[in-house]
């Protein structure tokens, strides 16, 4: 590969890390009925929605990207319903509690995945991650209604949680424009290495 392909290389992921940067953090809607704390959450990630479908069921490798978490692991057998193990913190600055969960994941390919606590530290956590292609990029949504298993300060709660689960969607963006810029770049070396043996030939 020629200098002129290196340079133009880093350029475009340097670019594109840029990106990374400076996007946006997700809206986010938070509120309190009795128990339950609900949250509603979209971002916009500059990644395709297959890139987005991928880094959502990487399962067993969340613990690598979402801040907080520690361990992710399924524990089902092949053939049964999905179960998923995580371990890891809930909350944020001197407020952070450990959480241990199973949730039960059900899927609708690269539309929605959905989940429901059946065991752990929760009493009660359901709600879905859905994805939504726009051009090259992908409209992440989450929605979840927890019912803590251990005493939430009733009015820092909602904002601790909410804090929380803005945390672990960037981290989930981050990964998804991570995996982006690495297929971008892939690509741009190909062309650029086929280009480079056209003209040995010619």
């Amino acid at each position: 590969m020629g200098k002129l392909e290196r340079a133009s290389l880093l350029l475009l992921s340097g670019l594109l890390s840029a990106g990374i940067a400076a996007s946006a953090g997700p809206e986010t809607r938070i509120e309190r009925s009795q128990d339950a704390i609900r949250i509603n959450a979209s971002l916009r990630v500059d990644a395709h929605h297959h890139i987005a479908w991928q880094v959502l069921t990487d399962y067993n490798n969340l613990a690598r990207f979402v801040p907080g978490m520690q361990t992710s692991q399924i524990v089902s057998r092949p053939g049964e319903a999905l179960l998923l193990k995580q371990t890891g913190q809930s909350g944020f600055l001197l407020f952070a509690l450990p959480i241990e969960v199973v949730v039960r994941i059900t899927e609708t390919p690269l539309e929605v995945i959905r989940f429901e606590a059946v065991g752990g530290s929760f009493k009660n956590k359901r709600g879905e991650c859905r994805i939504k292609g726009q051009d090259d990029a992908t409209l992440l949504v989450y929605q979840a209604s927890i019912v803590p298993g251990f005493w939430v300060p009733p009015l820092l709660g909602p904002a601790v949680m909410g804090q929380d689960g803005r945390s672990k969607l960037m981290g989930l963006a981050r990964e998804m424009q991570r995996r982006a810029v690495t297929t971008v770049t892939a690509a741009s070396v190909s062309v650029a290495q086929r280009g480079c043996r056209i003209g040995q030939r010619t």
